[in-house]
């Protein structure tokens, strides 16, 4: 919970006299916390302790509610991050597929007549239904994407390692804004394409010189 402190320090000259703040919730799930109930209540105590005047918590189907009404809705409030992006979105465009990625994971929800036409709400109901994909831009590990790959004209299994990430094939295909890569790459080494290629490489067993760039 320090890098919350920390984050929370960092951010202060934003929110600094504010007449009301507003908060949407994902992290709940984050391996410090023993459930997704304990994760909600320790983010809302951080939070109450932090902001003791007027504050708000998405809690998603049932609106903006105060910290100790959220409390006693953590299921709603538990990962609304989507929620209240999607619910914006339904303001605005009335009709639309709503789709929203990020470093670790994809949002696909429907939107009809103004409102969101989701079938799935919490995080595991979403993975369900395939409103939640666990596919992002940068963190993927590759075999969640692909078990297998060409590598000049045959088929080549991919090993089951974290040594890339999908941040390197998009580095290597140059669709990569590196400020969207804010984790560690796979061997901590640099983030660049020779770096990429390098740890592409050991996926399927081989060193970088085996392959040209454009076979990369």
């Amino acid at each position: 919970l320090h890098t919350l402190t920390s984050a929370f320090e960092e951010t202060a000259p934003i929110y600094a006299g504010a007449d009301l703040n507003a908060f949407t919730m994902t992290g709940e799930l984050a391996d410090i916390f023993p459930s997704r109930d304990a994760g909600v209540a320790a983010l809302l105590d951080e939070i109450s302790s932090r902001f003791p005047g007027e504050t708000l918590i998405y809690a998603g189907r049932s609106g903006f509610v105060g910290a100790e009404q959220a409390a006693r809705l953590s299921a709603d409030v538990a990962s609304a991050n989507w929620h209240a992006t999607a619910s914006l979105v339904a303001k605005l465009a009335g009709d639309a597929l709503f789709v929203d990625m990020g470093s670790t994971t994809t949002d696909i929800i429907a939107i009809k007549n103004g409102a969101i036409a989701n079938d799935g709400y919490t995080d595991a109901g979403r993975l369900l239904s395939g409103e939640l994909v666990y596919t992002g831009f940068t963190r993927t590990f590759l075999f969640g994407v692909a078990s297998s790959a060409p590598v000049r004209g045959r088929l080549t299994p991919l090993m089951n390692e974290y040594f890339a990430s999908i941040a390197d094939a998009h580095r290597i295909l140059g669709v990569l804004d590196e400020k969207d890569d804010r984790h560690a790459s796979a061997d901590g080494k640099e983030k660049t394409i020779d770096g990429s290629i390098a740890r592409l490489a050991r996926m399927i067993g081989r060193d970088a010189a085996e392959l040209t760039l454009p076979e990369w």
